[in-house]
């Protein structure tokens, strides 16, 4: 509760930090304290349903709190579409709306219990890391981590493609990334149900098997420099954003069922593919952009998430195999 509280003053002083301040040094600092904040708060707003609530309650209360998320995101782009030519005033908006978050954090936020200590906290942290990831639990967060790296990869310089590629700006860019964040955002709910009736393993394929679509259709367009090239690139883009929510919310609850280790342990490790992912995903377009442009990386996207597929359906039979009663409807 500490922890989630916490991060969003901290997240709010760098954000509007970022606006204030000039310098490279000083904004990689700004953005290095929102994002530990930014994956603080993930971590732990999934630690409070799936060690606060029993399972039966997950796929609803996940479905409800990724909306709240997804909401703000959209928000969050409405802000990003109106200050796009006034970047300072925009960050030391946010700076505000995440202050007033804090607030809004330490009301009637529950408390979950502590886990009692164990006689080597050590040694048995290493015993359950090492049994985590040489199980299907690892086999799942490698298909994560490369979902995340080719989904990354995109989402951070989403406008940059868009402009290389198709000449499209980015306020309108963020326009379109918020129609489909609405969209998806209405879907967190239907996810969390249908968690229920599917199983979260088939939510999770049906997720990395659209999004593998929607780049496809983004490389294919961008290599067909086609007149229509933008119209396709934006529905892609869309089409991305919408069923984001079933990955995300199939990939937390299975993590969360099949981890070794506690479901705590398991949103740590979970999260840190999501980390992962934004890192390599910053670091890829560096390089791959000066090399090749920055239109060259939907087809790295659409390769990361072949490998993704690649790790998923061989987990995906040995589930079905391993408890077939989730993967039956009801």
């Amino acid at each position: 509760r500490a922890v989630f509280i916490g991060s969003f003053p901290a997240i709010a002083a760098a954000t509007a930090a970022f606006g204030l301040l000039d310098g490279t040094a000083a904004r990689f600092c700004c953005m290095l304290i929102a994002g530990a904040g930014a994956g603080a708060a993930q971590t732990t707003a999934s630690v409070f349903i799936v060690e606060g609530r029993p399972r039966s309650e997950w796929g609803e209360r996940m479905g409800w709190l990724r909306l709240a998320f997804g909401v703000g995101q959209v928000a969050g782009l409405a802000v990003a579409a109106y200050f796009a030519h006034r970047l300072e005033a925009g960050w030391i908006v946010v700076g505000v709306v995440m202050a007033f978050g804090t607030l809004l954090a330490a009301l009637r936020l529950p408390r979950i219990a502590k886990a009692p200590p164990t006689a080597d906290p050590t040694g048995s942290a290493r015993h359950s890391l090492s049994q985590a990831l040489f199980s299907q639990f690892g086999v799942f967060l490698l298909c994560w981590l490369f979902a995340m790296i080719g989904l990354m990869t995109f989402y951070n310089v989403v406008p940059l493609i868009l402009r290389a590629a198709f000449d499209v700006d980015p306020s309108t860019t963020s326009l379109v990334f918020m129609a489909g964040s609405a969209i998806g955002a209405v879907l967190y709910p239907v996810c969390g149900d249908l968690d229920r009736r599917i199983g979260s393993a088939r939510l999770l394929a049906i997720g990395i098997g659209v999004t593998l679509i929607g780049f496809l259709i983004l490389a294919s367009a961008t290599l067909a420099h086609s007149t229509t090239g933008a119209v396709f690139g934006c529905l892609a883009l869309v089409l991305i954003a919408t069923v984001y929510p079933f990955q995300y919310v199939g990939a937390t609850l299975l993590a969360a069922e099949i981890a070794p280790g506690g479901e705590g342990s398991a949103m740590g490790l979970f999260n840190s593919g999501v980390a992962a992912g934004a890192v390599i995903g910053a670091i890829v377009p560096m390089f791959l952009a000066k090399v090749a442009g920055y239109d060259s990386l939907p087809l790295f996207s659409l390769g990361a998430m072949i490998i993704s597929v690649a790790f998923g359906l061989p987990l995906l039979r040995h589930l079905r195999r391993s408890s077939p009663q989730s993967f039956a409807l009801p």
